[in-house]
């Protein structure tokens, strides 16, 4: 019993630790819920919005990005200017104008159609919403440059009381850390490498692509680039050197049975702990090229995109870009290692 119990011990300690080091990795959000993730993430692209829109005139919902939206409609009723209930049941954005669509249903016997699209602009001016809780109800006011004010201060407050929350967890993950190597000397060595090289090469390095999407790249410049990637993406790699610290410190993050296969090679004389990563397109006729470069920083449009020998393929060797689909769209289906990656994408 008393082997069982130092057995089960050893394993809480080594996950705890495991979290502390995914919380020092990419800070506290790696903390948050699915639910919690999507409110942070869309105050961020909404205070965005708001800041950058001069003569402001929508509605506050409006300025939230699609999963944020979709999460907050989702079932809601509503009556049309008929006078018909109807319930969301689908929400998504159209392809070429970027609007967002709704798909909704209703029992109404005047209907002998059931079910048909709208877009949600004309739900917000023209209907009225009958199941909405009072915190909901702010999102469907309308927000202009007499009151923008008022709802950033809002989202501010928001932003935040997240910000404390990431403090003290980040703050609680070092003393796990530090505690677990004081009574782990052995440990010492490999996990100050990986918290070394993973501070550096993706708390810094996705922290300033995650700011140049959010910063550089306007709403509808990431709708574009998100549609034609979705669309066009082939492939997405990681490589590792096989049981290096970057192979220990990427596989608790990004473990491959819900992000897919990482590459990993075998160490030789001449390997480096480091990591490396790629996307693959089918094609690059029609690539929103200005946009891409804001995030590459490469001026040609040939140091962007290499055709792979003897393919059709074109590849942007960008691990960072890589990073930031499996953090952000891997719920829709981006993940490394698998083929024809855009036949699994479902939005």
């Amino acid at each position: 019993m008393e082997n069982l119990i130092n057995e089960i011990t050893k394993e809480v300690k080594q996950n705890k630790f495991q979290k502390a080091i995914n919380k020092k990795v990419v800070g506290g959000i790696d903390g948050l819920t699915e639910s919690q993730r999507i409110h942070y993430e869309g105050l961020l692209s909404a205070k965005k919005y708001i800041e950058s829109t001069k003569n402001l005139n929508t509605y506050y919902v409006l300025c939230y990005p699609l999963n944020f939206v979709e999460r907050l409609l989702m079932y809601e009723k509503f009556k049309n200017n008929s006078g018909a209930e109807c319930v969301i049941t689908k929400v998504y954005r159209k392809k070429k104008s970027g609007d967002i669509l709704v798909d909704v249903k209703t029992s109404d016997g005047r209907y002998r159609c059931k079910q048909w699209t709208m877009c949600l602009s004309t739900i917000l001016t023209q209907c009225y919403f009958t199941s909405l809780n009072e915190k909901k109800m702010v999102f469907f006011k309308n927000i202009n440059n007499n009151n923008k004010q008022y709802y950033l201060r809002k989202v501010d407050e928001l932003l935040e009381n997240y910000n404390k929350r990431f403090t003290q967890q980040i703050g609680d993950a070092s003393r796990t850390i530090q505690d677990e190597l004081k009574n782990n000397p052995s440990e010492i060595e490999i996990t100050r490498s990986a918290m070394r090289r993973t501070l550096k090469s993706i708390e810094k390095d996705e922290m300033e692509i995650r700011k140049a999407w959010n910063s550089t790249l306007t709403l509808e410049e990431q709708t574009t680039l998100m549609n034609w990637i979705k669309v066009n993406v082939y492939s997405m790699r990681l490589y590792v050197i096989k049981n290096s610290s970057w192979d220990k410190v990427i596989s608790e993050r990004y473990p491959d049975e819900q992000y897919g296969l990482k590459r990993r090679t075998e160490a030789s004389e001449s390997s480096t702990d480091s990591i490396s990563g790629y996307i693959s397109v089918k094609q690059i006729a029609d690539a929103p090229m200005e946009i891409i470069k804001k995030l590459t920083h490469k001026v040609k449009d040939e140091d962007n995109f290499k055709k792979n020998a003897g393919s059709n393929v074109y590849r942007l060797n960008n691990y960072l870009l890589v990073l930031f689909l499996l953090n952000n769209y891997n719920s829709i289906g981006f993940k490394t290692g698998v083929r024809n990656l855009s036949n699994y994408i479902t939005a």
